[in-house]
């Protein structure tokens, strides 16, 4: 079993997106790039540090940028734990990165999202 490994940062600007589907926004031979914005959401802000004087909501839409490794070369395992009864799930092991190249391709994307921000 193989599954590509995807990975994202979530932005909130400051004014709003409209909503949009994943675009393709960069190839590379080893990941790709896509972008897309979600619709408006209102939440609390939060912070590792609180501030209980603080108590406004954020409204605001999101836009993410994500990476994705395509035809990785780890692989894991997908096993029934039962053969006859459907309640039980299985034991899924990704083993995202037994190979030290998906890593590396991993954080090359990591760091040209980071050159992008």
């Amino acid at each position: 079993m193989r599954d590509n490994p995807r990975n994202y940062i979530t932005i909130l600007p400051p004014f709003q997106l409209d909503a949009s589907t994943p675009q393709i926004a960069g190839i590379t031979s080893d990941f790709y790039i896509e972008t897309f914005s979600g619709l408006p959401f209102s939440t609390p802000p939060c912070s590792v540090f609180p501030d209980p004087s603080f108590s406004t909501t954020i409204n605001s839409t999101f836009g993410q940028i994500a990476y994705k490794v395509p035809g990785p070369l780890s692989y894991g395992s997908l096993r029934l734990q039962s053969s006859y009864d459907v309640k039980v799930g299985p034991n899924v092991r990704f083993n995202y990165f037994a190979n030290p190249l998906d890593l590396a391709r991993c954080v090359s994307a990591t760091r040209k999202i980071g050159d992008l921000l």
